[in-house]
């Protein structure tokens, strides 16, 4: 996961913008929801996915 959250904060600064912000946040907090330990941190790590792809497409300026 830290490695995706380093890949999230240089996508974040490549395409920070008034209009990303919002997305922004949100992919940058991603990872505030993964909790727990063990089979349980797993299970928020797998629901966290979908969320993380909406915010990274929203920064790279695809539809969703």
């Amino acid at each position: 996961m830290i490695g995706e959250f380093e890949d999230d904060v240089r996508l974040v600064l490549g395409k920070l913008t008034p209009q990303t912000l919002a997305a922004a946040v949100g992919l940058l907090g991603v990872p505030g929801a993964v909790r727990g330990f063990g089979i349980v941190k797993e299970r928020n790590y797998e629901r966290s996915r979908s969320l993380r792809e909406r915010y990274r497409a929203e920064l790279a300026g695809k539809i969703v």
